[in-house]
């Protein structure tokens, strides 16, 4: 009984599925025909070696003002090297030291915003 009731559900599943020449149409089931695939492929390569070949070097580039550097227009000064990864206490504040220190900075400064002093 359950054998038949499943028959029936692949039966009809199949009989509703597009022909194959509905799924060419749509492109979906390509043709089998690897010679004029591979043919189409081998022009793709050559197309785009052929641009790759063709694009201007960096020093092109840079001539023509395209390709630019950031410590061309900003001011760039050494750096001493530091350990980033140094302790960093306040990640280990809990939420309510983090509300403590900021009302104490807030009643500390004084000087209020002119936002909040609306």
């Amino acid at each position: 009984m359950v054998q038949n009731v499943i028959l029936v559900f692949f039966r009809r599943r199949l009989s509703q599925r597009p022909a194959v020449e509905e799924l060419e149409s749509r492109n979906i089931l390509k043709q089998k025909n690897d010679q004029s695939e591979q043919e189409e492929r081998r022009e793709i390569k050559q197309r785009l070696n052929r641009k790759l070949n063709q694009r201007p070097t960096v020093d092109e580039l840079r001539d023509r003002k395209i390709l630019i550097r950031f410590s061309d227009y900003v001011e760039v000064a050494k750096a001493q090297d530091y350990d980033r990864r140094a302790d960093k206490p306040w990640t280990r504040l809990s939420a309510s030291d983090k509300c403590r220190r900021g009302r104490m900075w807030c009643r500390g400064s004084g000087v209020r915003s002119p936002v909040s002093a609306g």
